[in-house]
């Protein structure tokens, strides 16, 4: 999608997961894709041309007509004479993903159907995926992980309704993590921002439920406080959410409605301030980007189908 003009360009087609694809995570000249049978998979971009450099596969196929394979775990003199794949059924639902302090080397954090956040280390030089940790907050599939690397958060969805903040800043014991309530059933999507230098986070969240939820996370003392509450203010689940500002955020759900909120503080009220209709449907997902140049955010969303929506924060109106 181009900044100052938003059309998109198809480039390439990229087959390699054997099932679906759960998600992708750009970083650097890099992206990681991961999905299900739980594979995570890395690519290169080199200008228009994009190149497979790395894999890995918590459970490999079993191999028994001789096939060949690959990835970090394939012990091919073990052989399995059932035919029941174990634990092919692992799903990897989400990636986020952090520079580390040496050079060539990635931290990636992994949800799971299973309910495990797994943190891997890649390493460029060798295409390696190394786990590092593995943690748990509740025994439902988490949905979505992003990170405030500022202080070595990662943030965790689940199908409970949880939201966990995992405090990743020494891998060498237990994860510390803390959770709270928000949603009824699933968290499909949530954003994070910093509201206070260093101190404190908002997160806004939505799920199955057609809710939307505020939250405050407090970094010092480790702590959460509900803020905001809107029930069923989408007419089926809500699939997507960013933040435009500290006070201001787009949700967008199945039900093709794009809102947007205003939060306001002196009040302590949150707003439904504009809503507009998209045109396509089934929407699963939703991105956006600040385009310097027009002083716009240019929204992205994908269903059956992707579009565009220019949105004009000094007029408040969103168009097409």
């Amino acid at each position: 999608v181009g900044k100052s003009n938003p059309q998109c360009e198809h480039i390439s087609t990229l087959q390699s997961h054997l099932s679906a694809v759960c998600d992708i995570v750009v970083i650097d000249n890099l992206f990681f894709s991961c999905g299900a049978r739980a594979q995570i998979f890395s690519w290169q971009m080199k200008s228009n041309i994009v190149v497979r450099s790395g894999y890995f596969m918590l459970h490999p196929l079993r191999r028994r007509h001789g096939g060949g394979g690959g990835g970090n775990i394939n012990d091919e003199n073990k052989k399995d004479n059932s035919d029941d794949d174990h634990g092919l059924d692992v799903r990897f639902t989400s990636i986020a993903a952090i520079s580390m302090a040496e050079n060539g080397n990635y931290l990636l954090f992994v949800t799971a159907s299973d309910a495990v956040l797994r943190i891997f280390r890649y390493t460029i030089s060798t295409n390696r995926f190394t786990l590092l940790r593995t943690s748990s907050h509740s025994a439902y599939c988490q949905l979505r992980v992003k990170v405030y690397s500022t202080r070595h958060i990662a943030f965790v969805s689940s199908t409970d309704g949880l939201l966990c903040a995992y405090d990743f800043s020494s891998l060498e014991n237990t994860i510390p993590s803390t959770s709270v309530k928000v949603h009824q059933s699933g968290i499909n999507d949530f954003g994070l921002i910093e509201i206070n230098e260093n101190n404190s986070l908002r997160l806004a969240s939505v799920g199955d439920d057609g809710s939307v939820h505020v939250s405050i996370f407090d970094i010092n003392n480790w702590s959460w406080k509900r803020e905001y509450s809107k029930d069923n203010c989408h007419q089926s689940p809500a699939t997507g959410i960013r933040f435009i500002n500290s006070t201001m955020f787009v949700s967008i759900g199945i039900d093709q409605r794009l809102k947007l909120w205003t939060i306001k503080n002196d009040e302590q009220v949150l707003e439904l301030t504009k809503n507009h209709l998209v045109d396509i449907r089934d929407i699963l997902s939703m991105d956006m980007i600040f385009c310097d140049e027009t002083n716009e955010f240019i929204i992205v969303v994908a269903g059956a189908g992707v579009q565009t929506i220019q949105f004009d924060l000094k007029n408040c109106l969103f168009y097409s």
